[in-house]
């Protein structure tokens, strides 16, 4: 009669064998499908992140483009504005006592409203902070108790516009090389 203890051993050691080997795979390539389904994930948050950075990038070149512009229309259309007032005050001796004429009122309304709207988009602070100042300069110019007032407005509007406007374009410049 065979031994029993050296009978089984033998069949057994391949089937247990092979179950362990299956089941070591089956372990392997589930942490193998999980660093893969993770390093996936983190690819997909990459590409969100980096195109979240173009968009805010591009929506803010843009923004700068049309402040750039809008600032130009309030700088032209604030002049133009002054321009009529003093050509009215040495006809009538008073200073902003008419009105002025229908397209030149609605282009400074526009510049106003547009360079507000364009204003708060800017991340810079210092370039709010100049738009800011060039707007209330504007107004003044618009509303200024006398010619005297007005003039120093728009000159310093004129002022602060001369060093806005590069900044923009510096600003611009360094989102081309860094976006």
């Amino acid at each position: 009669m065979p031994d029993a203890t050296v009978g089984w051993f033998p069949v057994v050691t391949p089937v247990v064998t092979l179950l362990l080997g299956y089941a070591l795979k089956s372990v392997s390539e589930l942490v193998g499908h999980r660093r893969t389904l993770q390093r996936e994930r983190e690819a997909r948050e990459v590409t969100r992140r980096d195109k979240f950075y173009e968009r805010r990038t591009d929506f803010q070149r843009q923004t700068l483009l049309d402040l750039q512009e809008a600032m130009s229309d309030l700088i032209r259309s604030t002049g133009a504005a002054h321009h009529q007032d003093t050509m009215a005050y040495r006809q009538t001796g008073k200073w902003q006592k008419h009105l002025l004429g229908e397209v030149l009122d609605e282009s400074c309304h526009k510049a106003m409203r547009r360079t507000l709207i364009l204003w708060v988009r800017v991340q810079d602070d210092s370039v709010r902070e100049m738009v800011q100042r060039c707007r209330e300069c504007a107004s003044k110019v618009m509303v200024g108790p006398n010619k005297e007032d007005s003039d120093v407005a728009l000159a310093n509007m004129a002022k602060i516009f001369e060093e806005l406007n590069p900044k923009i374009g510096e600003l611009i410049r360094t989102i081309d090389v860094t976006g």
